[in-house]
């Protein structure tokens, strides 16, 4: 099986062009994120990959259109406020209104094992307010509405009204979704919308 893997890809059409050319013959493409973002040309990788079947299912990563779902289900837990377990050096894990993250630095790491001892991590309580405005930030990523029950004292009502006025977002039905050019506005849309 010949799999392409496409990182970093930023915004850069000119390059995303030129990889698929010399591609050849594939039998997949796995897409590792940060597709789109800053850089010369988000539009046009949008476009490229959206016209090439991929779901364009967060700010930075895209999907095969397919009936099965292949979204990443790690990411998708912290877009969607779950809990979630991370493992290993500089993981970070969020259960129970808790967030931790283990040791990044390496040496400390395996000293901490090797002494058959926990690594060092660093935790941080996660109050009610912050999850709220977490799960806003994080939530707006997605393709799919955020449900904005529970939500209401993170979000900003005057300036809710003021985005969906300049067609950066939309409700519909109790959840909220960014439009197609609020997406590529991404984090300073969702930075208005907080309380």
């Amino acid at each position: 099986m010949r799999v392409a893997v496409l990182s970093d890809i930023h915004a850069n059409l000119v390059a995303l062009d030129a990889v698929l050319a010399t591609l050849g013959t594939v039998d997949a493409v796995w897409h590792l994120g940060d597709v789109v973002g800053y850089g010369p040309d988000p539009d046009g990788v949008v476009a490229r990959l959206t016209q090439a079947g991929y779901r364009w299912y967060e700010t930075a990563n895209f999907c095969r259109d397919e009936s099965r779902d292949l979204r990443s289900r790690h990411n998708l837990a912290y877009w969607r406020g779950r809990d979630y377990l991370g493992l290993g050096i500089g993981a970070v894990s969020t259960i129970a209104g808790r967030r931790w993250r283990t040791t990044p630095r390496l040496g400390r790491y395996l000293a901490s094992l090797q002494a058959g001892e926990r690594p060092e991590r660093e935790l941080e309580e996660l109050p009610a307010p912050v999850q709220s405005w977490e799960r806003v930030l994080l939530g707006l990523r997605l393709d799919e509405p955020l449900s904005l029950a529970g939500l209401g004292d993170a979000v900003d009502a005057a300036a809710l009204e003021r985005l969906e006025r300049l067609g950066l977002v939309a409700r519909a039905g109790g959840g909220l979704t960014l439009t197609e050019r609020g997406r590529f506005l991404g984090g300073g849309v969702t930075a208005e919308l907080l309380a």
